[in-house]
């Protein structure tokens, strides 16, 4: 959910990541794809048999794997935030106080008008969304302190994601004796990890932060592709190891948690070399710039489409497959993606002069010369 690595090299703040910006936007879109079906169409084994076809089981199948994009999105998360602090750590360059008005500024501007919209889908078309609620969103401890938001239910991830930086962070801070107040937020933070409960989140984007280190000078073909395999067979495990359209025992031949981590360790080898691959030249550069653009407000298109949708829901509600119903799905995922585009030219594109702000506000003056 954080496009933070870009904000930055890898090494020294100059480097591009195409590859990766294309990575970014495609999980932000599976998450979309993923929710507007469900909010279109009435659940598969709901449908009439004869709409029951191999094709629509692989529609079905195709726009499913949400729950993978969001383990992508923390593969990601742990390579460009986490790799960044143990790099920094070892090299003995770790700014506490930046690190966190760097994480906050980057979660927090978009995350505002987000809930705002969640409480506003609650006024609209119910439930609405109580202080509490909206409060401990804001505070991201939305899951184990407090209820989720019905109208906003993606913002559960982002209780996650805060709390990986807080963790990441004090622990960095405590390796170079910042002192009592990093222990205890490494304290806080693990009794806040336990209460969230999904640890294989926390193992997802260690991996991403672990492959940070382990980047090769140069991707090898062979070896990408080989990657690329492994993490798109887990990918079809997972799909087979849960309940749904293709849920299978019999062929699901890996256990269910492993073909999880499987999908994220081999996701985050692959981020790894592709990070290593330079943006193309000449005519390619097109590449370069259009996922460049999509990168940029998928932050926003995570936060702010499912209250969207959820609008929608309420005044289209969910039927079977039709053109009137296939026109809908087109015209649900049209919008989400459009507005995005406008909440990011409205609040997340301003994060770096908010950045440079709250810095200023807390750095500490030079003292006169004697």
């Amino acid at each position: 959910m954080d496009k933070s690595a870009l904000d930055g090299d890898l090494s020294n703040g100059t480097r591009e990541l195409p590859w990766l910006d294309w990575i970014r936007f495609g999980a932000a879109l599976a998450v979309l794809v993923f929710h507007a079906r469900q909010m279109t169409f009435v659940a598969y084994g709901d449908l009439p048999a004869e709409q029951r076809s191999l094709l629509v089981q692989i529609f079905f199948a195709v726009t499913r794997p949400g729950r993978e994009a969001v383990l992508v999105f923390f593969v990601l998360s742990g390579f460009l935030v986490g790799g960044r602090v143990l790099e920094r750590v070892a090299n003995r360059t770790f700014d506490v106080g930046a690190y966190f008005i760097d994480r906050s500024t980057r979660l927090f501007l978009p995350l505002i008008p987000a809930l705002c919209l969640g409480a506003l889908a609650g006024l609209l078309v119910g439930p609405p969304v109580t202080l509490a609620t909206f409060l401990g969103t804001a505070l991201n401890v939305q899951g184990f302190l407090t209820p989720l938001m019905s109208s906003n239910g993606p913002l559960w991830s982002l209780a996650y994601e805060w709390w990986f930086y807080v963790l990441a962070g004090s622990l960095a801070a405590a390796t170079i004796n910042v002192g009592r107040a990093a222990a205890i937020c490494v304290a806080l933070t693990a009794v806040c990890l336990l209460g969230l409960g999904e640890l294989e989140l926390l193992v997802s984007w260690v991996l991403g932060a672990l492959a940070y280190l382990w980047r090769p000078a140069r991707a090898q073909s062979w070896l990408l592709a080989a990657i690329v395999g492994i993490a798109i067979f887990a990918l079809v495990q997972i799909q087979f190891g849960q309940e749904g359209v293709l849920s299978n025992p019999r062929i699901a031949l890996v256990p269910l948690a492993t073909s999880t981590l499987l999908f994220s360790g081999a996701t985050a080898m692959a981020i790894a070399m592709l990070s290593t691959i330079p943006p193309p030249a000449g005519r390619g550069r097109g590449i370069y710039a259009a996922g460049s653009f999509l990168a940029s407000f998928s932050y926003s298109l995570y936060l702010t489409h499912y209250p969207l949708l959820w609008v929608a829901l309420a005044w289209w509600p969910q039927d079977k497959l039709s053109v009137t119903s296939l026109t809908g799905y087109a015209l649900r995922i049209a919008a989400c993606l459009g507005f995005a585009v406008l909440m990011y030219w409205l609040f997340e594109r301003h994060t770096a002069p908010l950045r440079r702000l709250v810095r200023h506000a807390f750095s500490r003056p030079t003292p006169p010369p004697a």
